[in-house]
């Protein structure tokens, strides 16, 4: 997946810093800015997500002394995924 988002930005036409007018580089700054922060609400949603999965596969009455919490098993899949 991480190709595919690559080749898709790497092809949607943005300008050469070297060759463009100031105020092009500011404009595809802004977007790619905007852009940005709506991939880092995505990511946010699916850790979330990630951590409720963990949340209701979490045993009812779990054992105080060798049970992971919710949290910390939402925390070890997303960790080794992202490292």
């Amino acid at each position: 997946m991480f190709e595919q988002l690559l080749q898709a930005l790497t092809g949607a036409g943005l300008p050469d810093p070297a060759a463009a007018p100031t105020p092009a580089l500011v404009d595809t700054a802004t977007s790619l800015h905007r852009f940005e922060a709506a991939v880092s609400a995505r990511t946010h949603a699916y850790a979330a997500a990630v951590f409720h999965r963990c949340l209701d596969e979490a045993p009812t009455d779990p054992d105080p002394v060798s049970t992971i919490d919710p949290w910390d098993a939402a925390e070890a899949e997303l960790s080794a995924a992202l490292t």
